[in-house]
């Protein structure tokens, strides 16, 4: 979940065949939906993710490489070196609701942009499949 120029950036990568991309898509959008929307599971979904965080987070500060991986990324990042040693504290105190307030802004269907690469045929059938109606199609230039 990397910040960028442009913001903060939920990249969603994967590989699937064009058989089964319109079903995924719509699966996709429908845990998108239910995390917008705090369907039931995410009370007792967001308590194990935080729990395991937290304990990756204790974990990882043990060892060395690690660590210089966490303060890389705070130097990268432009944060001063003191946020990875508060990481685990800032995991502790994450709460459902500020979760939700996270998502409720970061998750908006007004800010979402979806990138969908393929065959132009297999990307046609799968937003047909997942019923997008309001998708752009941007094509490849032609290589020299």
């Amino acid at each position: 979940y990397p910040l960028t120029d442009a913001g903060d950036l939920l990249l969603i990568d994967g590989r699937v065949d064009p058989e089964r991309a319109g079903q995924v898509a719509r699966s996709m959008q429908a845990d998108l939906d239910g995390l917008r929307t705090g369907d039931d599971s995410l009370a007792a979904d967001f308590v194990r993710a935080r729990r395991t965080a937290l304990s990756r987070a204790l974990a990882d500060s043990i060892e060395s490489s690690n660590e210089a991986d966490r303060l890389e990324a705070a130097v990268t990042n432009h944060l001063g070196l003191e946020e990875a040693q508060a990481l685990p504290g800032a995991i502790a105190a994450t709460t459902l609701a500020k979760a939700r307030a996270v998502i409720a802004e970061d998750l908006a269907l007004t800010r979402m942009t979806v990138l969908l690469s393929g065959r132009p045929a297999d990307t046609q059938a799968v937003l047909a499949t997942a019923g997008v109606s309001h998708a752009r199609t941007v094509a490849e230039p032609p290589a020299p």
